[in-house]
């Protein structure tokens, strides 16, 4: 056929189960054996072979992109040509009914083992991917197959067949990892096809009655895929980042020193949870978006409220100190010798401690659970700490904000944290105060903490923020968000590391703690 076509003797076609392809300069054409797709393969081949036969004239750097482009005008004219066989029946009718001698290319990406043959190819492209190969090299498979094309790539087995490789490379994997990995890899090579299917809608949008696909259109599309697929796939595994961060800040894993084993769970917890802030997808933040000035991004500034501590409080966290004395059975202190002689040392229990609560939206703790955490952990000092990012509503002193159309102006300094005294030296507040529902000020709360009495218990889930406040270019108005990244999470799990702090996740924990402690 493709020797009738193009008038030319000197074609050879093969049959075989590689992908099938037209080169036009050697003269053969491979065809799958898919089944009832001959029809659609013959065709393309004599499409490609009579009105494709060469690639345009163009800038060296952009010839290989220009072929790209070339086998997606073929796709176009056998649409054009396949639509016009059905004389005027409805467009239903040519994209579901395989009774069409010449179907859709969509309808055809469906035949027999398309679906089977596009999950290989993932496998491969994925592998290719992880090794670091082109992007262009990539594309030129998506392009050159229609069943990759215009098949069903978008399957949930799919993203299974790249977690299962991973899962088997490793004797003990970390399956939230290996999800997120398979999640990356999975993104990342289908961004790659959707790059091709933008050029192919590009070439969709070719006049109906026009002959060819313009050469100001393919060059122009050409030249956009160079800008889009220049390159190979630089594949940071989440998990990767993971281990490398972990190591960077911590060494190992985060561990928290705990000598009657209650807090194996929050060791486990703050581990997940620091995975999890580290695997967020960063791409989305407002910080990153080309069209947003952005101001400032960190913590929220922080307020020390101290309310009046109205009734009595039993002490009960009891905090440990040494006392020196020139008598005792064991000298310890050698070195107070040539001073004071009180070499001998001893314990003593004293009145101290403190405990910071996080009562931020993700806590989900009432003021009743608040009450119960003051009464179960008091200690010489309780606090708790909260922030928001909508400003202090309730704040009408503040003459350095003025007011705009009945609002207060808004400025980084507006959005802001208040750590509130509950209690302190046997007596508390009585009422919990009112507070905002957010995070934003968690390291400045943290901050606090570390200088105050040992022992030094911080409640809180780790859902740390800070804020974001910026402004898109096209707009006066100013806004702000809460920032979830992972370096703000990884900076309050150094300083609770530095600052001897003991994390308890939820009150449940915190009762085990008490009661063994």
């Amino acid at each position: 056929m493709l020797s009738l076509a193009t008038k030319d003797r000197e074609w050879q076609a093969t049959t075989n189960d590689d992908t099938p392809f037209v080169d036009v300069a050697n003269k053969h054409a491979n065809f799958s054996k898919l089944g009832r797709n001959y029809n659609v393969e013959y065709a393309l081949s004599v499409i490609e072979a009579k009105h494709y036969p060469e690639i345009l004239d163009c800038d060296e750097d952009l010839y290989i992109y220009v072929d790209l482009v070339r086998k997606l005008c073929v796709y176009w004219y056998y649409e054009k040509k396949a639509r016009e066989k059905l004389n005027g029946s409805v467009w239903d009718k040519y994209v579901y009914h395989a009774e069409q001698k010449y179907p859709s290319l969509a309808y055809s990406g469906t035949y027999d083992k398309a679906d089977e043959f596009a999950s290989k190819w993932w496998i491969e492209a994925f592998k290719h991917a992880r090794n670091g190969g082109s992007k262009y090299e990539l594309a030129r498979q998506i392009v050159t197959n229609p069943y990759l094309l215009f098949g069903n790539v978008y399957k949930h087995t799919i993203k299974q067949n790249i977690k299962a490789i991973l899962m088997a490379e490793t004797m003990f994997p970390d399956e939230m990892l290996v999800n997120k990995d398979a999640d990356y890899s999975y993104s990342k090579i289908l961004k790659v096809h959707r790059v091709v299917w933008s050029a192919w809608h590009d070439i969709k949008r070719t006049r109906k009655d026009a002959s060819i696909v313009p050469k100001k259109r393919i060059i122009e599309i050409a030249k956009r895929l160079r800008d889009e697929l220049q390159g190979d796939f630089e594949l940071v595994m989440p998990s990767i980042r993971v281990k490398k961060l972990v190591s960077e800040t911590f060494g190992d894993d985060i561990d928290i020193q705990d000598d009657y084993g209650v807090l194996n769970k929050s060791t486990e917890y703050l581990n997940n949870r620091m995975k999890q802030q580290i695997l967020n997808n960063d791409e989305d933040r407002i910080v990153n978006h080309e069209d947003v000035n952005v101001v400032y991004s960190g913590w929220g500034k922080m307020k020390i409220q101290k309310p009046p501590l109205k009734q009595s409080l039993p002490i009960k966290v009891i905090g440990r100190s040494r006392t020196f004395s020139d008598a005792g059975v064991n000298p310890r202190s050698m070195n107070r010798w040539a001073t004071d002689k009180k070499i001998f040392t001893r314990r003593v229990k004293q009145r101290g401690g403190t405990v910071l609560i996080d009562v931020s939206g993700s806590m989900s703790l009432t003021n009743f659970d608040i009450e119960q955490l003051v009464r179960l952990l008091p200690a010489s000092t309780i606090a708790m700490y909260s922030g928001t990012c909508h400003g202090y509503d309730w704040d009408t002193s503040r003459p350095e904000h003025p007011k705009h159309d009945g609002y207060y102006m808004l400025t980084p300094d507006n959005y802001s944290g208040e750590l509130h005294i509950l209690a302190e030296k046997g007596r508390w507040v009585g009422d919990i105060p009112v507070h905002a529902g957010e995070n934003i000020v968690d390291v400045p709360a943290i901050d606090w903490l570390s200088k105050q009495a040992h022992p030094r218990i911080l409640v809180s889930d780790l859902q740390v923020s800070g804020i974001d406040f910026y402004r898109y270019k096209d707009e006066d108005v100013y806004r702000v968000t809460s920032n979830f990244g992972a370096e703000f999470n990884v900076e309050a799990l150094k300083k609770i590391k530095q600052g001897g702090i003991i994390p308890i996740m939820d009150i449940s924990t915190a009762i085990e703690w008490v009661e063994k402690s």
